[in-house]
């Protein structure tokens, strides 16, 4: 996965008056699939959890201290044989400056496609005032094949979750970090990563999705993004395949899923923000999404995909503000 997103931070006071909460019904609901996801313990690796490979202080800031770290992954064999599976497991870690007498809440991120850091620091920036922890989990590079099985789709989007649990399970090692107040968020490409990683753990207790859609059969089907339609018209020269036979087969395939993983996700946990206009992640796809989750707490943002980040500093403000009621809630359970 790849392309994605531009951001300018105008307007907001203006613009932000148009994005609202509202139940909506789907004009479409999406068909039955037989399809079940794998269960949770598919994203479980046993073994020791090692200490970093390499830990590198990036830069510092007046609020952050920003670090690299790379871990060994631990593999179950069926997916030893994909492209770049032993690949490290790269963290970017925004640990707050300012002093703290207790473990911190901590946000575990995925990127957005194309250039990995961008947006992540504005969140991680809002997050740090707050004394909170972000990590970024970097996405092992994914190749848009056509030569490759398409049945190796769902492979790799395990191999995601696992990756990204296997972060928490060494950040949880760290004594800053309250286990108790733990986290996702992400962005358009990342919202969906941090769906998959939200759905099959339970260990948080507060999710935002941003621009988020299921199931991925559909979103990679019909999303505009060139990338995605590049390989779409190389399956279908290779296979002979037409495009709802490649929907169909997808369908079939992929069953790490935010809309399969869905429902192991409290609804009450989850804020989802769509954009009106998305044709990236179409919006239908995000109100499939929306059904699938009950109905959690939205956000609903007035333009398209790319346009809704001249939202941003509304959208990090929105969401540092659903995340420590998460947070004071689990404090003071």
């Amino acid at each position: 996965m790849r392309p994605f997103a531009r951001s300018a931070g105008w307007l907001v006071l203006l613009l932000a008056t148009a994005c609202h909460t509202r139940a909506m019904q789907l004009s479409r609901t999406a068909a039955p699939r037989q399809v079940t996801p794998p269960p949770t313990s598919a994203y479980e690796v046993p073994g020791p959890v090692s200490p970093p490979l390499s830990d590198t202080l990036e830069r510092t800031t007046q609020a952050l201290e920003i670090r690299t770290l790379r871990l060994a992954p631990r593999l179950p064999p069926e997916l030893t044989q994909l492209a770049r599976a032993t690949d490290p497991i790269e963290i970017r870690l925004y640990l707050p400056r300012r002093p703290a007498d207790a473990p911190r809440p901590l946000v575990l991120m995925s990127p957005i496609l194309g250039k990995n850091n961008l947006l992540m620091g504005s969140f991680a920036e809002a997050f740090a005032r707050r004394g909170w922890i972000t990590a970024v989990v970097e996405r092992k590079e994914l190749a848009f094949d056509p030569k490759v099985a398409i049945e190796q789709a769902e492979d790799e989007l395990r191999l995601l979750v696992i990756r990204s649990r296997q972060a928490l399970d060494w950040l949880l090692t760290r004594p800053d970090v309250d286990p108790r107040r733990l986290a996702t968020c992400g962005v358009s490409a990342g919202a969906i990563v941090s769906a998959m990683v939200g759905g099959s753990d339970t260990r948080f207790i507060g999710h935002v999705w941003i621009l988020a859609g299921g199931p991925l059969a559909d979103v990679m089907c019909d999303s505009s993004e060139g990338r995605f339609r590049r390989y779409g018209v190389a399956l279908q020269e290779r296979l002979g395949w037409t495009p709802e036979q490649i929907r169909g087969r997808l369908h079939e395939v992929i069953r790490t899923d935010p809309v399969l993983l869905a429902p192991h996700v409290p609804t009450e946990r989850v804020l989802l923000m769509l954009a009106r206009g998305d044709r990236s992640v179409p919006t239908r796809h995000g109100w499939t999404l929306y059904e699938a989750l009950g109905r959690p707490a939205l956000r609903e943002l007035p333009f398209g995909h790319y346009l809704s980040f001249s939202l941003l500093p509304w959208i990090v403000q929105e969401s540092a503000g659903f995340l420590a009621a998460r947070f004071q809630a689990s404090a003071g359970a």
